[in-house]
């Protein structure tokens, strides 16, 4: 009885430290360098088929990147309960650093990079999946053969403070050249603000400090795509919106659905917060996404 008083007084005297402190910045305020979304077009490929990736990302503007990398991995070790990026060997051929154009965009074929690493394996008398000496009958092999694999393509960044962040991008490999509903991205249709459509790199008008405006995002109903879950259920998949700003605050950063809408404030406020970039990502939970942003809001933090 005296332990249990013991452990609320302290809990007591804790959430009144958490009170009279500081509020949490949520995770949708950009302070540092971000990584907003990684897009894959499309987000599964048929056989032979490449597909497109871009990085989407926000670096402080006192900041510059100073690095960028891609790889690809044809057979991770990572998980959804364990995320954490893990290839499953450290020969080059199958973990390869894939170069972007000019514009950022990454174009690879997840086929013949998976073949490269297979081949420099068979060089090394390894083979996924096996040991030395320990080969499968043809029919053991058959019986194992897949219909799809998952690979992974990994982004990673780092900044002129030496802040690093990586993101792992998941693309379904099918082997056949038609996929039976292949999965999209989501499309985002119309973005308003006080009910009047912007576009990317707009600026709007200038805002108040504590003034709000409403913030809605209509998504095509069409880009919901079905999928089959493993005990052979088939579902029409759901969008999860996820709002960025580098300034102010959203009442609800996030949302589920085709249509949603938050209200942004223009505050707490620093007297160097001038303007708020905002982005909205909207995901699919099966590898698609889109991003629309930023819009600019012009701010005019209150005298101190």
């Amino acid at each position: 009885m005296v332990m249990m008083g013991r452990i609320l007084v302290g809990f007591l005297l804790l959430t009144g430290l958490w009170s009279c402190g500081e509020e949490f910045e949520p995770a949708s305020l950009l302070t540092n360098t971000r990584i907003l979304a990684v897009v894959a077009d499309p987000p599964e490929v048929g056989l032979g088929e490449s597909v497109s990736l871009r990085a989407y990302t926000y670096v402080p503007p006192d900041l510059t990147i100073v690095s960028e990398k891609w790889s690809f991995c044809p057979i991770h070790l990572s998980s959804y309960s364990n995320p954490a990026f893990s290839c499953f060997s450290d020969l080059p051929e199958c973990n390869p650093e894939l170069e972007a154009n000019e514009d950022g965009v990454v174009v690879a074929n997840p086929l013949t990079l998976a073949l490269a690493c297979f081949e420099a394996l068979g060089a090394e008398g390894l083979e996924p999946g096996t040991e030395p000496g320990d080969p499968k009958t043809e029919e053991e092999e058959e019986e194992e053969k897949p219909e799809t694999i998952e690979v992974l393509f990994r982004y990673q960044i780092e900044d002129s403070s030496g802040f690093t962040r990586d993101a792992v991008m998941r693309v379904e490999q099918h082997f056949e050249p038609e996929i039976t509903n292949p999965n999209g991205n989501p499309v985002i249709m119309d973005v308003r603000v006080d009910g009047t459509s912007v576009s990317e790199g707009d600026v709007l008008e200038l805002l108040a400090e504590k003034e709000t405006v409403a913030i809605e995002v209509d998504l095509d109903e069409e880009s919901r795509d079905f999928y089959v879950t493993a005990s052979g259920e088939e579902y029409k998949e759901d969008f999860d919106l996820s709002w960025f700003s580098t300034a102010g605050r959203f009442d609800e950063d996030k949302a589920v659905g085709v249509e949603a809408t938050v209200t942004f404030r223009a505050a707490p406020l620093e007297l160097d917060d001038t303007e708020a970039l905002i982005w909205v990502v909207a995901r699919d939970g099966q590898g698609g996404q889109t991003i629309f942003g930023p819009i600019t809001i012009p701010l005019a933090p209150a005298a101190e």
